[in-house]
């Protein structure tokens, strides 16, 4: 194969095509947006995603944040509890939250469960977040999630999430930027390979 650098007019309007969609597809790339959430899998009318659905209507979101918070004074003091309260009510307040369970939550008379929040020296608490339910949390969920953390920052602990609800924003997250650098390169490749037979 040899290299003709000669201006080819039959072959630049298609480069120029190319050119013009990748600029067109470049600009909603900060709009894409990728679901990995169990409703895509089944069928609208599948048995078990209806029931799925009602049991998300009786009992609310399945998706639970739990957050660890540590502190080298512990929290089994009067300024640890105060500082979890101050913390509850703070992650209570932020739009799409539906509940918080704490220490300050849970009754003295509920040893067990209050045992499960906290680590055996003391130093370390579980808050379990659950999230709104209903149609908008899909789109809602990584902003949930991003103030969950902004707010455990905002009272000098540094976040540390887990839950459902952390596993499939991340699973979003991977996928949209492997779908935006996949179509960067591909459209990339088209652009390289019509300038390509333009000098052929």
């Amino acid at each position: 194969m040899t290299w003709n650098y000669a201006y080819n007019p039959k072959i630049w309007p298609s480069v120029f095509t190319v050119l013009l969609l990748s600029v067109l597809a470049a600009s909603q790339l900060a709009s894409l947006s990728v679901s990995n959430s169990l409703e895509i899998w089944y069928p609208a009318d599948d048995p078990e995603l209806l029931n799925y659905r009602q049991f998300r209507e009786t009992y609310g979101n399945d998706e639970i944040v739990v957050a660890a918070i540590s502190r080298d004074e512990g929290f089994a003091t009067e300024a640890g509890t105060e500082l979890i309260g101050d913390l509850t009510d703070a992650l209570l307040d932020i739009d799409g939250v539906a509940t918080v369970v704490s220490l300050v939550t849970v009754p003295q008379s509920l040893g067990a469960a209050r045992g499960r929040l906290l680590s055996d020296d003391g130093k370390t608490t579980a808050l379990v977040t659950q999230m709104m339910s209903g149609a908008a949390f899909e789109a809602s969920r990584h902003r949930i999630l991003h103030d969950i953390r902004d707010t455990i920052r905002s009272h000098g602990f540094a976040p540390r999430l887990a839950g459902y609800g952390v596993v499939f924003d991340g699973l979003n997250e991977e996928s949209t930027t492997g779908t935006t650098s996949l179509l960067i390169y591909a459209h990339a490749l088209m652009i390289i390979l019509q300038i390509g037979r333009a000098h052929v």
